[in-house]
């Protein structure tokens, strides 16, 4: 039993560390962005390079926790997940209303 407390503990930590590791690399994407910006480059080349890079952090998660997915089956689930996100915000925007 202490081992498995153990080892969920190491995963817990490993999980916040990533998350750390994830976050500071879309802050220092931001950065950049802001950088380019200055120098008149141009917005929507920015845009596509930091939403690719988003798209490849999701893509290396995915096939992090799932080793035997392919290629196809990695893009099927990043649609399933975009999907999912696009349909809870429907349903916040349809039972947010006042009145």
């Amino acid at each position: 039993m202490d081992s498995d407390s153990t080892n969920n503990e190491k995963e817990l930590i490993s999980r916040n560390y990533l998350f750390l590791l994830r976050k500071q690399k879309v802050q220092k994407e931001i950065e950049a962005a802001r950088r380019l910006i200055e120098k008149n480059v141009d917005i929507l080349e920015i845009a596509d390079k930091f939403i690719h890079s988003t798209f490849e952090l999701m893509r290396d998660g995915i096939s992090n926790r799932n080793v035997d997915l392919t290629k196809e089956e990695i893009q099927q689930q990043i649609r399933n997940n975009i999907s999912f996100k696009e349909k809870l915000k429907a349903i916040k925007k349809r039972y947010n209303r006042l009145g």
